[in-house]
């Protein structure tokens, strides 16, 4: 009995395990048409370039249900923007101390920062027309 319990639970941690694991990002036809890009410094992809642009950091991970659903409304205000604004995603799998470091517990999780510093930030999914009302009412002017 003992051995069946202790067999069921290294299976069950197993599948919890390959169900979480880091996986490799799949760049987007959005991402490939410069609307976005995986941070890989993101004291230069974020701070450095918040200096003169706002940039929009979209904390995600592959797995994330919430994550796939607001993915293309960022995208495609991010192509729309005209570069007014940038949008920057990390993949909380493979960057779990940026995550950790600027606080995300839940994803997705989306910051925007101006001048090195998070102005405004939001945790979840939301509609393209809510995603616009906050972004206008916290774009830098």
């Amino acid at each position: 009995m003992t051995t069946r319990l202790l067999t069921v639970a290294l299976l069950s941690a197993g599948a919890l395990f390959a169900g979480c694991s880091k996986s490799s990002d799949t760049q987007s036809s959005a991402a490939a048409s410069g609307a976005h890009h995986e941070v890989a410094d993101f004291s230069a992809d974020v701070l450095a370039r918040s200096q003169t642009t706002p940039v929009l950091v979209d904390f995600w991970a592959p797995w994330c249900g919430p994550c796939k659903m607001l993915m293309p409304v960022l995208e495609k205000a991010a192509s729309e923007a005209g570069g007014r604004w940038l949008l920057v995603t990390v993949n909380v799998d493979n960057h779990g101390a940026t995550a950790q470091q600027y606080g995300i517990q839940g994803i997705p999780a989306v910051k925007l920062f101006h001048r090195g510093k998070v102005v405004a930030e939001f945790v979840g999914a939301m509609s393209e027309s809510d995603f616009r009302s906050w972004l206008g009412a916290n774009l830098p002017k």
